[in-house]
């Protein structure tokens, strides 16, 4: 709350604290002695005044052994190891804002749309790897009303097969590689 409270000149002002806050500890002891309803309304301000910001979201996704102690096992094709993936959506200041745990098999592609439509904020930006590159992600993440900073692959086309965002996509990549590459990392 301090954190906010430091960086919100306006809601300060507005909420009479001029140009001092409170320190955290101050904060804290403070809560003993302030009504419950009071402190709803204020996390309720705050939390509105969050939403009101367009998120800058990043997407990746991790893979986890299921057991403790865990090997590989040798088939004659290929080798097998158990295991979930974990993927997660966070903004800039590192707060998850969508999880996801999925079978390890499991495609990235297709759990980018549930992580976004679990965001309860208005989104800016979505940065994903390339794991998470589809031609209806991208569109998806434009109809949400977020700008897509997915890296094309090496050998993706321009042709759209019906969702433009794709096409304003790697056209941007293409036009301004570094400033594309630059919001992406």
């Amino acid at each position: 709350m301090e954190g906010y409270l430091q960086r919100n000149t306006q809601f300060r002002h507005e909420i009479g604290l001029g140009d001092e806050w409170p320190a955290y500890e101050t904060i804290r002891r403070a809560m003993f002695y302030l009504d419950e309803a009071y402190l709803r309304r204020l996390n309720k301000r705050i939390l509105a005044e969050l939403k009101k910001r367009r998120l800058k979201v990043s997407v990746a996704s991790t893979g986890m052994g299921t057991k403790l102690f865990d090997r590989w096992l040798a088939h004659p094709k290929h080798q097998v190891r158990d295991f979930v993936k974990f993927h997660a959506a966070v903004d800039d200041r590192g707060a998850a804002h969508a999880i996801a745990i999925t079978d390890g098999t499991t495609n990235d592609a297709i759990v980018l749309p549930y992580l976004l439509h679990d965001i309860d904020a208005r989104l800016g930006v979505v940065r994903a790897d390339k794991g998470y590159l589809s031609k209806d992600n991208v569109q998806c993440v434009e109809d949400l009303g977020a700008v897509p900073f997915i890296k094309p692959k090496s050998n993706s086309t321009m042709h759209s097969c019906g969702r433009p965002a794709w096409r304003h996509m790697v056209f941007r990549f293409r036009k301004a590689p570094e400033a594309f590459l630059k919001e992406y990392n």
